[in-house]
């Protein structure tokens, strides 16, 4: 049976008033998403900036069926230990773990992942596709902890046949299976190759990076696209 399709999609802004930039993609989202899309879309953002969208709009509200936010890196408290804060909402709970370029991490991956169950958070956790060893080692971080939601990014996928794929998310589900209530997979894409990507029964979804106010227009696309193919 195939997964729900998603897309994750890292919301970022520039020097001038960067909270005013965050809420301007997540309300630029709202006048447009369409509760009945067959696509679950999640927004991340940094700690600080969470609010302008789960606070500020009303894009992950109690009428957003689809749409949900989290962070992509952990913040410090006023002690300078990592918290988990931010994230507090049930429903906006969501943690970047793993991807070298966006999330900073500042403790190990397999205690961001145990801090993140023990608080009742979900995460998406990233993997470089093309160094296998590498991606097998990340997953087996994850290994016994229990996880109500987990997403699994694959990065790099293009650079690896679909042989390879697929053995990797096997080995995923089964090293994962037993602990992870919903685990997805889903690849990273850029503007080079976000056409060529359709859901499928083992990758239902994307991770986009938005690095212009435009953003939003890209996530729109595909979540319509998802669910002209699904319908």
């Amino acid at each position: 049976m195939r997964s729900r399709p998603f897309i994750v999609a890292v919301l970022f802004a520039g020097d001038t008033d960067p909270p005013y930039q965050i809420y301007g993609q997540a309300y630029g989202i709202e006048m447009q998403v369409d509760s009945d899309w067959n696509a679950d879309i999640i927004l991340l953002t940094s700690p600080e900036l969470l609010k302008s969208i789960t606070k500020e709009t009303e894009v992950t509200g109690e009428d957003a069926k689809i749409v949900s936010a989290g962070i992509i890196n952990l913040a410090k408290d006023a002690a300078g230990e990592v918290s988990l804060l931010p994230i507090e909402d049930i429903k906006n709970n969501w943690l970047l773990v793993g991807h070298d370029s966006i999330s900073c991490e500042q403790v190990s991956i397999r205690s961001m992942v145990q801090s993140a169950s023990e608080a009742g958070c979900r995460v998406i956790l990233c993997v470089n596709a093309a160094d296998v060893e590498s991606a097998h080692e990340r997953i087996a971080q994850c290994n016994g902890v229990s996880l109500k939601d987990l997403v699994v990014i694959l990065q790099a996928a293009d650079a690896i046949g679909s042989d390879v794929l697929m053995d990797l998310i096997q080995s995923a589900r089964s090293v994962l299976g037993d602990t992870v209530t919903s685990l997805r997979f889903g690849v990273e894409i850029s503007e080079a190759n976000a056409k060529r990507w359709t859901p499928s029964e083992h990758v239902c979804g994307v991770f986009v990076v938005g690095e212009s106010h435009d953003i939003f227009c890209r996530i729109l696309d595909i979540a319509r696209d998802i669910s002209d193919t699904e319908g």
